[in-house]
């Protein structure tokens, strides 16, 4: 995935009339599917005036987009819906193998007759406004997606004009061309690489999930967001795990990898959103791996680190859903703290953590109790 829009203006050539303003051209890349696949390129030819102060309604065009045969293949062309026969024009493009000329004649622009059957309007024609307005789109074939390419609009036979009155002429008025913007052709960078995925896979280890996934080229990849969902009608949402930066434009593979610890035994499904530095997005195909707890997880563990100072870790799990207290004591026997009093789920991982920042250092019990475990273990704290 790697769509791109970039605008860039391009030289008008043009002598007529000179006018105030300016009538400006431009190539915006609006599909660039960076595959083989037919029409999976398109370029539209835009336009906009700048500060005129006579009429804007064109009158005809003549416009040269340059390609390389050898990277692209011109497969069509399609027009605005707006200028079309009905207000008064006709339009035509050509193949000439380096370039497409696409050409738009508005002589039969004008008033309209009251006296037809239906009554033909009496505003046709089509207004240049002064933001882009795409005039036609130039559809290509991409031949070689490992190289990009540069697409121009000639600038020496390029042409585009206007009537000397607002949408009323009858063919005979004036033709009105703005002085040209004096700016050289900026090519465009055509034929980008896509961001390529060429493997993703999930394969479970204990607790853990190993994600790994490769990519044969990339362009502008900010990176892949990580997404993770139990297949569990009572959870099935999509999660954010992590964000694992790209490689940004490369055409070497590349190989990516995450670890993901979880907590609750179980299936789950993955997938990754590659995003690229404009923010566009799309998502990979889902992979799936199943988790259980090993037989040792359901046991009271043993704290890390130990020695501590002042925290300390440790986790537990039980078989069956119920009433499940974890307290600390002194060596006294007194409660210095509890850590968990509640209803604990099956199957799941729970994580504790000891801070005896306001106790002495010394030797602490940490004890397990269920309906019908109880298990005792020993920390040391030393400051």
């Amino acid at each position: 995935m790697n769509r791109i829009v970039i605008l860039f203006a391009c030289t008008v050539f043009c002598a007529f009339i000179a006018i105030a303003g300016s009538l400006d051209q431009s190539l915006v890349v609006t599909l660039n599917t960076g595959t083989t696949a037919a029409n999976g390129f398109r370029v539209a030819v835009n336009a906009k005036g700048s500060s005129l102060t006579a009429a804007n309604t064109l009158k005809s065009a003549t416009i040269d987009v340059s390609y390389d045969n050898t990277k692209l293949t011109y497969a069509g062309t399609s027009f605005n819906g707006s200028i079309n026969a009905t207000n008064g024009y006709t339009t035509s493009a050509t193949n000439n193998t380096t370039f497409v000329r696409v050409i738009i004649t508005g002589g039969g622009v004008g008033p309209g007759d009251p006296f037809a059957d239906p009554v033909v309007p009496d505003v046709l024609g089509f207004d240049i406004p002064s933001t882009d307005v795409t005039l036609a789109t130039v559809r290509f074939t991409i031949v070689n997606t490992t190289t990009t390419t540069n697409l121009s609009i000639l600038t020496g036979s390029n042409v585009i004009s206007l009537f000397s009155t607002h949408s009323n002429s009858d063919g005979s008025g004036s033709n009105i061309a703005p002085p040209p913007t004096l700016t050289a052709p900026v090519n465009i960078s055509g034929v980008a690489l896509p961001v390529e995925l060429t493997s993703f896979s999930a394969s479970a280890h204990g607790r853990s999930v190993t994600l790994a996934w490769a990519t044969a080229t990339e362009v502008k990849n900010s990176g892949f967001q990580i997404e993770r969902k139990a297949l569990d009608a009572k959870k099935g949402e999509w999660q954010k795990v992590a964000f694992v930066n790209g490689h940004g434009t490369t055409n070497a593979p590349q190989s990516y990898g995450y670890t993901d610890a979880l907590q609750v035994a179980g299936k789950y499904s993955y997938r990754l959103k590659q995003t690229d530095a404009d923010g566009k997005f799309e998502y990979s195909k889902e992979v799936e791996a199943a988790i259980a707890l090993q037989a040792q997880d359901y046991a009271l563990s043993s704290n890390y680190p130990n020695p501590f100072n002042p925290t300390t870790s440790f986790h537990f799990a039980v078989k069956k859903a119920g009433n499940v207290s974890v307290t600390i004591f002194n060596t006294i026997g007194q409660e210095v703290r509890s850590l968990f009093n509640d209803v604990a789920q099956a199957d799941v991982m729970y994580d504790l953590t000891f801070d005896g920042a306001n106790l002495a250092s010394g030797t602490y019990f940490y004890v397990l109790k269920t309906a019908d475990r109880f298990e005792v273990k020993k920390m040391l704290m030393m400051k």
